[in-house]
């Protein structure tokens, strides 16, 4: 544990979490219904990131999570946005309707694990190598030719939020063999309360673990968030190693360049170093 962390009020940390219980199960069960009714899988790849938004819009809520963003990208495209950790998921999926690349044990995560699983995200195991490259990058393409947009998190882990670790241009592939656009996404999270930091009560990473961080989080005052999404970059005919660089490039300008609020709007008004770090 960091010295200085924001103290975590734990009624306050309660009172969302038995709101967010009864939220998440409903939308569970009622999503489990609506897939009875899908034949094709085409339908239930339209349908579960939708779901999975609306989810993450009342989650944001519940939390305290203030979201912003600039006009948002065309659909089919790969997202590529800097990574804090899981609250990065919650803003975007909360934006945009999109699935998500995500450690494979987050699925065994309690509660959200299950979201997880029935919305269709891509797991993938770091253990296998093999993995990656061949069951990850096909299931990526697979929603990218069925107009889907999919985010990856190409550093491939979570910082404080203060640097941008290279990216892996591994899946960055599936963008390339489909002829999908990959648009820079930077999210750039604020702690609003006194005495509250982004590195240490915000970000998943470090020597934190997901229960003990989250329920810190549900007991702590309100965050921000904003999100900004570069211009759609074409792939065709592209080296990925060298998409990497750019696509890089473009989100540390999104990242820690000065922020228009003119440009920005509320989410939901507008659309119904030292240990490893984590990644989600």
């Amino acid at each position: 544990m960091a010295v200085g962390r924001r103290h975590s009020n734990p009624l306050r940390a309660v009172a969302r979490l038995l709101l967010l219980i009864p939220w998440t199960v409903v939308l569970y069960v009622a999503f489990l219904i609506r897939r009875l009714g899908l034949r094709r899988r085409e339908d239930l790849l339209r349908v579960a990131p939708a779901w999975a938004g609306l989810w993450a819009r009342g989650t944001a809520r519940l939390m305290g999570v203030r979201i912003a963003h600039e006009p948002l990208p065309p659909r089919g495209v790969l997202l590529c946005p800097n990574h804090l950790g899981y609250a990065d998921v919650l803003a975007l999926a909360a934006t945009l309707p999109c699935f998500f690349v995500s450690r494979a044990d987050a699925a065994d995560w309690p509660l959200i694990g299950r979201l997880i699983r029935a919305s269709e995200q891509v797991l993938v195991s770091r253990r296998r190598h093999r993995d990656l490259k061949t069951n990850t990058s096909s299931l990526i393409a697979e929603r990218l030719r069925c107009g889907q947009s999919v985010s990856v998190f190409l550093e491939g882990t979570s910082t404080g939020g203060d640097r941008l670790l290279p990216f892996l241009p591994a899946l960055l592939q599936p963008a390339i063999d489909t002829g999908a656009d990959i648009v820079p996404v930077g999210l750039r999270w604020e702690a609003e309360a006194a005495g509250m930091t982004v590195a240490d009560d915000v970000a998943y990473w470090g020597d934190h673990r997901f229960p003990t961080h989250f329920s810190r989080l549900l007991g702590l005052p309100g965050c921000r968030v904003t999100i900004r999404f570069g211009s759609p970059i074409s792939t065709r005919g592209r080296d990925r190693k060298e998409l990497a660089r750019e696509v890089r490039r473009q989100v540390q300008r999104l990242v820690f360049a000065r922020i228009d609020p003119k440009r920005t709007r509320r989410a939901g008004r507008s659309e119904s170093g030292g240990k490893p770090p984590h990644s989600v």
